[in-house]
């Protein structure tokens, strides 16, 4: 019994990151039905599974936009940076073009 406690537990804790709080409190309830937990423990438990898969949603945004901006550095394509520096230089040039006048005269 102890092992299949386990298991389940560790089920929904992996489970958790895509449960709505009625799901996680069907399952609890389920638990509780078949007297693997303690009906006191109930509320804790579901607190406890939200709390989990809040946490672990965040985590895994974190992760994939970690592994986003990684990609994208990898990628051959302009980021705003390279824009942003491209225009600077460009109206550099412009602005040295425009005071060297027409014929390229000082």
């Amino acid at each position: 019994m102890a092992e299949s406690l386990l298991r389940r537990a560790l089920l929904l804790g992996i489970g958790a990151l895509s449960w709505s709080r009625e799901r996680a409190e069907a399952l609890v309830d389920e638990l509780v039905g078949r007297e693997d937990l303690d009906a006191g423990a109930r509320e804790s438990l579901v607190q406890a599974l939200m709390e989990r898969g809040r946490r672990d949603e965040e985590n895994l945004r974190a992760f994939v936009s970690e592994q986003v901006a990684r990609a994208v550095r990898t990628l051959p394509v302009a980021t705003k940076e390279d824009l942003r520096q491209l225009e600077e230089r460009l109206r550099a040039e412009m602005a040295a073009w425009r005071k060297a006048g027409p014929n390229g005269e000082d």
